[in-house]
C-alpha cells in the first residue's frame, strides 16, 4: 500500500494541473446543469404567477373580424350571469406622424383603443409616477410610449395624426398592463376605443383585432370559458383564461428544463469520453514504466492501480 501511495504522489506532482483541469470541467458542467434548471424553475414561478396580469383579466374573447350582433348577443347572454366586470379593446398596427408639418418623420405603432375600466387586472402607470386615468385619453387624447417621443422628437402636449384624426399627447407610459407579452412592430399608443373607429382604422381590410375582457369568481371561471367556446366555436372567435395561460407556460418551461438537463447530460457524457481517451493515452505512455516496475519485482496490479488513482 505504501508503494502505491508513493507512486500516486509522484505522478500527481508531475500532472496535478491536468487533474485539476478535469475536476474543474466536471464541476462547471454539473454547476451549469443545476444553475440552468434553477433559473428555468424561478422564471416559471415568476411568469405563471403573473399570468392574470399579462392577460389583464380572467377571461379574454378575441376576434380578427368585426363583432356580429348575433355573436355579441351570445356573449352577453352567457357572460352576464357569471361575470363581475367587463371591458373591450381594439388593437391595430398603423402609422403615426406629427400633426405639425415642421416635424418630419413617421413610424409604425401598435395602437390600442380602450374603454373606461381597462385594465381589469394589472397596473397602468405613467412615466411621472401617476396612475393612468381615463380622462387622459378622453376627447382625442393619447398616452404613448416614451420611445415614440424620443424617435420623433415630440413632447407631451404635441398633436399627432393617426388615421384621419388628430390626437394630443397627454402622457407617457412607464408600466403597461400586459406589456411583456407578444411581439410588437412599434411603440404602444393608447386612445379611446371609439376613437379608433372614428379614425377610420377598422374598415375593410384592416388588421384590427377586437377583444372583450371579463373578470369572474374562481368557481365560475371554468363554466364561463366552456360555455363561450361551445357557443362561439363556429364564429372564428378565440376564448382563453389566464389559468390556461399558466398551464401552457408551465408546460413550456418544463420542456425547456428537460431539454436543458438532457443537453447537460450529453455534455457530461462527452466530457467523460474525453477524459477516458486522455486516461488511455496516459496509460499507453506509462507502459514502459509499468514493464520496468514489473521486471524489478513489483506486483502486477500495483502500478496499474497507482496510475488509476491519479485519475
Amino acid at each position: 500500500m505504501k508503494f502505491i501511495l508513493q507512486m500516486a504522489r509522484r505522478e500527481l506532482r508531475a500532472s496535478w494541473r491536468r487533474l485539476l483541469f478535469f475536476f474543474a470541467c466536471i464541476a462547471i458542467g454539473v454547476g451549469a446543469i443545476v444553475a440552468g434548471r434553477s433559473m428555468l424553475q424561478n422564471a416559471n414561478v415568476a411568469i405563471t404567477t403573473e399570468a392574470r396580469r399579462l392577460l389583464t383579466a380572467d377571461v379574454q374573447v378575441d376576434s380578427g373580424r368585426p363583432w356580429t350582433p348575433e355573436t355579441l348577443a351570445a356573449i352577453d347572454r352567457i357572460s352576464q350571469p357569471l361575470i363581475e366586470a367587463r371591458t373591450e379593446t381594439i388593437e391595430s398596427p398603423t402609422m403615426l406622424r406629427p400633426a405639425d408639418s415642421s416635424h418630419e418623420g413617421a413610424m409604425m405603432i401598435e395602437l390600442k383603443g380602450i374603454e373606461q375600466g381597462f385594465p381589469l387586472a394589472g397596473e397602468f402607470k405613467l412615466a411621472n409616477g401617476d396612475p393612468f386615468t381615463y380622462s387622459l385619453i378622453h376627447n382625442n387624447g393619447a398616452v404613448v410610449s416614451l420611445a415614440l417621443l424620443d424617435q420623433l422628437k415630440l413632447q407631451v402636449g404635441d398633436d399627432v395624426k393617426i388615421g384621419s384624426s388628430t390626437f394630443q399627447i397627454r402622457g407617457t407610459i412607464d408600466q403597461e398592463p400586459g406589456g411583456g407579452s407578444g411581439f410588437r412592430i412599434g411603440p404602444r399608443v393608447f386612445i379611446e376605443r371609439a376613437a379608433v373607429e372614428g379614425a377610420g382604422l377598422t374598415g375593410f381590410g384592416s388588421r384590427a383585432r377586437r377583444k372583450i375582457f371579463f373578470t369572474a369568481p374562481a368557481d365560475r371561471l371554468r363554466p364561463l370559458v366552456h360555455q363561450l367556446r361551445d357557443e362561439l366555436k363556429n364564429d372564428l372567435v378565440n376564448v382563453r383564461s389566464y389559468k390556461e395561460s399558466q398551464e401552457n407556460l408551465s408546460e413550456q418551461f418544463s420542456r425547456a428544463e428537460d431539454y436543458s438537463s438532457l443537453t447537460g447530460l450529453v455534455i457530461l457524457v462527452l466530457g467523460g469520453i474525453g477524459i477516458s481517451n486522455v486516461t488511455r493515452v496516459f496509460i499507453e505512455q506509462k507502459k514502459k514504466t509499468i514493464a520496468v516496475l514489473k521486471c524489478v519485482g513489483a506486483p502486477h496490479p500495483a502500478p496499474l492501480l497507482a496510475v488509476r488513482l491519479i485519475w
